[in-house]
């Protein structure tokens, strides 16, 4: 099952008190005991504070997708009448919410909450059709209204809370007792009320007193006797407080005045002087009473073990919490005879008369003078408290919720008979025959099939249909006629294909949301088509961008491409969106929905497989008659046009190398026109090479009457695909239909076929198997007949016609009831909500807006997950270092991934209003991949929902910790997105001597802010995440999330192949690099990275000149930009020495070579013509030239540091000296050893693409890669 539990019990001021405690526990005990069930969380925006610690209390038991906000206007705390129309309106949102999370049980923890605060809890509101479980404490105001229920706010409040629970389906009560009150009060049936008491969290246990720490608790609230001990959970008359204090006056002077009363509750102001006013009253002194207002877990245990006795006087409670969790941490414990509360404590001699002051004040001496009774009590409490367990709880309720969900799903079996009376009306718009589509022969026989169930009509965009004599009735009209009785149906039903047979559904659909019958996943060559001619402009490049995003649009843009990306993107989305419910024909088209969409899209699609009837005729020896086939010949046939989907040379190559090729009784025959192209060329040329026109031929167009005559005269059928884009092989299905033996691969929908029914080949099958198929069917009679047998036998059950009408009959059942929980159903109800539109202009235009904000939060199933990529640095300035290839190139990979089951979309950074917000970065996505004409306007505020995924590479310290103080991550937590940072190095606060003053304190900073606030960070090498490891420990940080490591991609051209974005004026490209005809007959020592202090120029540069005045002849190439040039001089350390000493050494331009604004291409040819690359960097977080040195065969010549250790291995040359000297020694030696051959080579050396990095990255994020 899927239980999602509603958990504003420890939300809202109920948090503060044992039913916030018993919310939370049982939660936590439903999720640790949960077994195969799905559980999630929803929880109200409105409620903020608690959402942090409440997504900590659940980490590892419930997944951060599956904790759910949701949003409804405030303030609408029911205290205040005029909050009433937004708390109702809330209600419907909630519900909303709710339903679209497709539940099989919702367990409310606590029902009666939303009266001083904005929670919001209903049952039955707006989903009727769903199972609700609430968690029932007591019926004490139901029971008591006078008391209770004085103000008619009071009374209608509570009169709505008490309809909801009548219309919840199951009751889970706290105690026996809790349970028989709800069956008496509210005239339940016992079945309806479960038992599944309560239990203390496992904090909540005896410890040995620490004398300091005893000490401070006591000095903390003024105690300096004995304490006797109450914790109520609340100011309110039945907890009895004054009656305690009354008793306590009545303590003997002796006894009192060895003894303090400690009341630990929170009181609001005007509940304090009450109290206080009383206990004057009463005598008591100054100190006698101790009122600690809200006390946190850890104080109110210490309290409960510090007690000398706890009493528990209230007059009437659904359990009694308190009272056991006193006695679980060790206290004595005595209390009322009352309700619940003898369950809880078990013990007769520990209980007393509540309503009696004395009899309370009676057994409080009567304990204190007691030794022995006192022992007795405290060795009871220990055994009574042991008996109560959440486990034991949380299992009971499961149980529960198990038996119902059973018994309405076996009350919910649908009859096998078409229902009696009115049949509903429906509209079925689809193209019909004469028309020559796959999708109108479909909707032909599958017309009989509805005609049982519904009445219905026909919607077409052709002049004439043409329909068989049984359906020859069934009325059709054209798409103005349905728009000016849509009223009139039940239900419009779109078959939806892919070609422009469909197109006139689109503005339908639109219009008049119905069921899409969805025939092919890809809808993308329809909406091309429309733009290409014209007829929809911008139709296929606004699906490819609400469905796909930037990368799609880009390759729909492509003229040499446009073919590919119709078959690369679905562009389905929208029509998925707008349809009321979707029907497919196979699973594999759900799990289509699920790498596209993300996990819960497609999850509540209903299944109707194609229908095949037993033909009327099936005359074996008229059809080859009637074909020219010899009775005698094996004939295999292929069915469909001849295409590279179909696998048809395969086919044909796997004949021709079979024991049939030389069998002259056997043919081969493809049933269908040739391919137009070269696929078609190849298959004839394959014909004429093997000189077997005589037993293999194709048969071209043929008509429906021929195609019925090959089905009849073939022994054998063969159908194979590759690039399954959802559709349903209606062939595979005529083959079984007209009981011929078939051969299938497992590819898209048909690997859902039973592997007895079909001879089932691997989805990427050898040529023997395919061989050995051919073959064994050719010579085995028995294994024909077996084949044949089962296939038909699967029509006859599968696929009949009947139990296909049944199927739509359901779907349509399932469609009716989801359409008064959708989204148009809500916005009629929000509507409707008297006293929420007040007629006043502005008012009701900003409550609007407010509505539509909260429905677009809703959970939905078909809202892609989002990875959200931070580039708010690269997208104002790409200044082309390290970092920002890191980002650009990492973000194209991500950009293109397709099918992944995400959305990427790079974000950024805004300060408006004084406050940091989050953007969709789209103009800079665009220009990133070259369509800034085809995508324009501001970017959008950031919108997110459960399950996204916050992701920075790019560096903005200042900007992130600015925007955390804002509180911006917070929220996107809140909201149920995980915060991932890739960390690059921690150079600036382990080698500050390297950087600016003061980077090591905003790096710091950062690091700190960061770790504070991420799911996850994620670090470029092993090194760098042991480096992370380590400094935060050592600075004591609160919090160290876990680690991930990810080494950088390498292939330069992973952004230049995805896009070749205009090189920047100052660059300087490939073609403009005269050096390279220098290095080509002389060593050369290629470093490549911004002229930073660390990177080592200076030594190289030492040695260089050494190696130069020792008459080594060899290059020096730096590749590389000035670095802090915005900085003054005096704060760039060694860098104006370095850039001085460059660009006025005399060896410039003859040996040594500075570089700068170089753009892929040309260092691509750099690291080909360079002999080997030298990196003497005192500090790396991992090295990107490394590996895009590695990737074009490079020798590396490296400092011996940990990272590149980890990243290059045993296939680099190391040096570990300081001065020029040593490094000078480093590459005489590995002159001498490449002289030789000897030298280690980089060809061996395992690093990853970007596309590989993006993958695991992909894999890191979703969970299944921490370090």
């Amino acid at each position: 099952m899927r239980i999602v539990i509603d958990l504003q019990g420890a939300q809202s001021e109920s948090r503060f008190r044992g039913i916030g405690r018993y919310s939370l526990a049982l939660a936590l005990g439903v999720a640790r005991n949960a077994g195969q069930h799905e559980i999630w969380l929803l929880l109200n925006g409105a409620l903020h504070a608690s959402i942090a610690d409440l997504r900590t209390a659940f980490a590892g038991l419930v997944p951060p997708e599956r904790i759910c906000v949701f949003d409804a206007p405030t303030p609408c705390a029911e205290h205040a009448p005029v909050h009433g129309p937004r708390a109702r309106a809330g209600e419907l949102l909630r519900e909303y919410a709710l339903a679209q999370l497709q539940p099989d049980a919702v367990l409310v923890t606590s029902l009666f909450e939303g009266y001083v605060d904005d929670a919001l809890v209903s049952v039955g509101r707006f989903d009727r059709s769903g199972f609700t479980a609430v968690v029932q404490y007591d019926l004490i105001p139901f029971l008591n209204p006078a008391a209770y229920l004085v103000q008619p706010s009071q009374r209608d409040y509570y009169e709505r809370k008490i309809a909801s629970l009548r219309n919840a389906g199951l009751l889970l009560a706290i105690s026996d007792y809790s349970r028989q009150e709800a069956i008496d009060a509210l005239q339940l049936e016992p079945q309806q009320v479960v038992s599944i008491s309560t239990a203390v969290d496992e904090m909540f246990q005896p410890a040995d007193s620490n004398a300091a720490e005893l000490a401070a608790l006591r000095a903390r609230f003024g105690v300096t006797r004995e304490m006797l001990m109450y914790a109520p959970g609340g100011f309110d008359a039945r907890k009895n407080i004054d009656g305690l204090v009354t008793a306590f006056s009545l303590l003997p002077a002796a006894v009192r005045a060895r003894h303090q009363l400690l009341i630990a509750s929170k009181f609001d102001q005007n509940e304090r002087r009450k109290l206080e006013a009383h206990a004057l009253q009463c005598g008591l002194g100054a100190d006698e009473l101790i009122l600690t207002g809200y006390v946190d877990n850890d104080t109110l245990i210490a309290l409960y073990r510090a007690a000398t006795l706890f009493i528990f006087p209230s007059k009437h409670e659904g359990f009694g919490l308190p009272a056991l969790e006193a006695m679980a941490c060790g206290a004595l414990v005595i209390g009322a005879n009352n309700t619940s509360i003898p369950e809880v404590i078990g013990c007769e001699e520990a209980l007393f008369d509540a309503s009696e002051p004395a009899a309370i004040a009676a057994k409080i001496g009567e304990v204190l003078s007691d030794d022995a009774l006192r022992e007795r009590l405290r060795a009871h409490g220990r055994l009574q408290a042991k008996k109560f367990s959440w486990d034991h709880s949380a299992q009971r309720a499961l149980r529960a919720l198990e038996a119902e969900h059973a018994a309405r799903s076996a009350a919910a079996l649908p009859a096998q008979v078409a229902p009696a009376g009115a049949k509903p009306r429906i509209a079925l718009v689809s193209p019909m025959p004469p028309e020559k589509t796959g999708v109108a022969d479909y909707t032909n026989r599958v017309l009989p099939t509805l005609l049982p169930y519904f009445d219905v009509d026909l919607i077409v965009n052709q002049p004439t249909v043409t329909l068989p004599p049984e359906t020859s009735h069934v009325r059709w009209y054209d798409a103005a006629w349905l728009r000016a009785h849509a009223d009139q149906y039940a239900h419009i039903v779109y078959q939806f294909g892919n070609s422009p047979f469909h197109s006139y559904m689109l503005p339908l659909l639109q219009d008049l949301p119905g069921v899409v019958v969805l025939h092919d996943f890809f809808l993308s060559s329809m909406l091309a088509y429309e733009q290409i001619n014209g007829n929809m402009p911008g139709a296929w490049t606004r699906a490819l961008l609400h469905s796909h995003g930037y990368a799609a649009v880009r390759d729909g843009l492509q003229p040499q491409g446009m073919e590919a990306a119709r078959d690369l993107w679905p562009c389905n989305l929208e029509i998925l969106q707008q349809a009321s419910h979707v029907i497919v024909h196979s699973d594999y088209a759900r799990q289509l929905a699920a790498d596209w969409y993300g996990p819960e899209a497609g999850c509540d699609w209903s299944m109707a497989q194609l229908p095949r009837a037993v033909p009327e005729v099936h005359d074996r020896a008229a059809a080859r008659a009637a074909l020219g086939i010899a009775p005698d010949a094996f004939v295999v046939c292929n069915f469909g046009f001849i295409g590279p989907s179909k696998q048809c040379l395969e086919l044909l190559q796997a004949w021709l190398a079979s024991s049939l090729h030389q069998d002259r009784q056997c043919q081969l025959i493809f049933v269908g026109a040739n391919h137009g192209g070269d696929y078609g060329l190849s298959i004839t040329d394959t014909i004429a090479a093997a000189n077997a026109q005589q037993q293999v031929r194709i048969s071209g167009w043929i008509s429906d009457e021929d195609y019925l005559n090959y089905l009849q005269a073939a022994d054998v059928g063969v159908q194979l695909r590759t690039t399954s884009r959802g559709e349903t092989s209606g062939t595979v299905l005529d083959c079984l239909i007209y009981q011929l033996p078939t051969i299938i691969n497992a590819n898209g929908a048909m690997a859902e076929f039973p592997h007895d029914a079909v001879w089932m080949l691997p989805d990427q099958f050898e040529r023997g198997e395919l061989i050995g198929a051919l073959e064994t069917l050719r010579n085995d009679n028995a294994r024909r007949a077996e084949l044949s047998r089962a296939g038909f036998a699967l029509m006859g059950t599968r696929n009949s016609p009947e139990r296909v009408g049944r199927m739509y009959y359901e779907a349509l059942a399932r469609a009716a009831e989801r359409k008064g929980r959708s989204r148009p159903a809500l916005v009629q109800g929000l509507l409707a909500t008297p006293g929420l539109l007040t007629g006043d202009e502005a008012s009701d235009d900003t409550m609007l807006q407010q509505l539509a904000r909260c429905i677009a939060h809703a959970p939905d199933p078909l809202h892609p997950r989002q990875l959200l990529v931070d580039v708010t640095t690269i997208a104002r300035h790409d200044l082309k270092t390290g970092i920002e290839r890191v980002v650009r190139n990492q973000l194209l990979e991500l950009l293109q991934l397709r099918a992944s089951g995400w959305r990427v979309e790079p974000v950024y950074l805004s300060k408006e209003d004084g406050r940091y917000r989050y953007r969709y970065a789209r103009n800079y996505a665009a220009k990133l991949l070259g369509i800034e004409a085809t995508l324009a306007g501001a970017d959008p505020l950031l919108d997110v929902q459960a399950g996204d995924v916050y992701y920075s590479a790019d560096h903005a310290p200042h900007a992130v910790m600015e925007a955390a103080r804002d509180g911006v991550y917070a929220e996107l937590r809140a909201r149920g997105v995980t915060l991932n940072w890739l960390v690059h190095d921690l150079l600036p606060v382990l080698r500050p001597e390297f950087f600016p003053v003061g980077a090591d304190a905003v790096h710091g900073a950062w690091l700190h802010s960061a770790a504070g606030m991420a799911d996850r960070l994620i670090c470029i090498s092993a090194a760098v995440a042991d480096e992370l490891q380590a400094w935060l420990k050592a600075e004591h940080a609160p919090r160290i999330p876990p680690l991930a490591v990810l080494h950088h991609g390498a292939d330069l051209v992973a952004g230049a192949s995805a896009v070749a974005p205009a090189a920047s004026a100052a660059s300087t490209k490939a073609d403009a690099l005269p050096l390279l005809a220098q290095l080509a007959h002389t060593p050369s020592f290629l470093m490549v990275g911004t002229i930073e202090p660390r990177k080592g120029h200076l030594q190289a540069l030492d040695a260089f000149e050494q190696l130069w005045r020792d008459g080594v002849e060899a290059h020096l190439v730096i590749v590389g930009n000035e670095g802090w040039k915005a900085l003054p001089a005096s704060e760039r350390r060694t860098i104006p020495a370095i850039v001085n000493r460059l660009s006025r050494h005399p060896q410039l331009g003859q040996r040594l070579h500075w570089l700068q604004g170089l753009d892929d291409g040309a260092l691509q040819q750099l690291y080909r013509a360079s002999s080997c690359l030298l990196q003497p960097s005192e500090g790396e977080g991992f090295g990107l030239p490394l590996i895009e040195a590695a990737s074009y065969g490079m020798p590396l010549l490296l400092r011996d540091i940990p990272v590149c250790r980890e990243v290059a291995g045993d296939n680099a040359s190391y040096f570990s000296g300081m001065d020029g000297a040593a490094l000078a020694r480093a590459v005489q030696d590995w002159l001498a050893l490449h002289a030789d051959g000897r030298h280690p080579g980089s060809q061996a050396m395992r690093w990853n693409s970007w596309r590989d990095n993006a993958h695991q990255l992909l894999a890191i994020i979703g969970g299944k890669d921490a370090a």
